[in-house]
């Protein structure tokens, strides 16, 4: 008889606690569990984590963390992918944003019938407050795109403003970063995001990352997960804008050098489904 694949749970927080605490209220009233889920509070002060831990600490099956400081998105998830995968032994984990709700109870149990050799990252629709739906997440990864892209943002961030023109024609989907399913295809390679990054991009790296060894993404649309989307960014800054002028041109540098990296090592092949 095969053995049952384990699955954990992965939902960063920062300052927000009542989200994070409605997320996994959600992730509780799922088919298929009860999953081990891991709480981590990234730096938030000690009256954000007082309170996670009186809502958690006396719940079976949750795993609250903490680090000392802020250490960003990529760093921050993978302090919870590492818990999962080493103590709580989980082939799959996966990562949601604390502002979301899992709406269908379903919906760990659908990736994972989706699941199929070669596919290294999971996910699926998101909704978003009116019944929207959001927008695939689609990114630039040809040359010449790129270097548009970072010239862009590195002159927003200096106060030029340069607003060079892309080519959407060349515009590819990937998985949106809000909700993801880490294979163990995934962790044959990977232990979790690339940890260079503070904020942004996070997604655009995944996919390179998957290019690197010939993985596949796999998107669904036969369920979804509902997305207050922005939470977090809110509440951390006072200037939501020049926050992001200045993480997506730090990110962005990184997407460069994966860029270079698949080129010179890797497969060029990732596909969506």
């Amino acid at each position: 008889m095969q053995k049952k694949a384990k699955v954990a749970i992965v939902v960063l927080n920062y300052l927000n606690d009542a989200d994070t605490v409605e997320c996994v209220q959600s992730i509780r009233e799922l088919e298929g569990g009860p999953y081990d889920v891991v709480v981590v509070d990234n730096g938030s002060p000690d009256d954000v984590y007082a309170r996670l831990q009186q809502h958690f600490e006396a719940e079976p099956g949750i795993t609250l963390l903490r680090s000392p400081k802020n250490v960003g998105f990529a760093r921050g998830n993978n302090l919870g992918i590492t818990y999962a995968r080493r103590t709580q032994k989980a082939d799959f984990v996966l990562v949601v944003n604390n502002d979301t709700i899992l709406t269908d109870p379903g919906y760990i149990t659908k990736l994972l019938e989706a699941y199929e050799p070669g596919v290294g990252i999971l996910g699926s629709k998101i909704l978003l407050p009116g019944n929207k739906e959001q927008n695939r997440f689609g990114e630039y990864l040809d040359w010449k795109n790129c270097f548009i892209n970072f010239v862009n943002f590195r002159s927003r961030l200096d106060g030029a403003c340069f607003d060079f023109e892309l080519d959407k024609s060349k515009r590819i989907k990937m998985l949106n970063g809000c909700s993801l399913l880490f294979t163990p295809d995934f962790f044959r390679h990977y232990k979790g995001f690339f940890e260079k990054t503070f904020l942004y991009y996070e997604e655009t790296i995944l996919y390179l990352m998957c290019m690197r060894h010939g993985l596949r993404q796999k998107y669904l649309e036969t369920t979804e997960i509902f997305h207050k989307e922005s939470q977090a960014s809110e509440i951390s800054f006072s200037d939501l804008s020049r926050a992001r002028a200045q993480y997506y041109a730090q990110s962005y540098k990184w997407v460069l050098w994966w860029r270079l990296k698949v080129q010179l090592l890797g497969k060029m092949h990732c596909e969506i489904e």
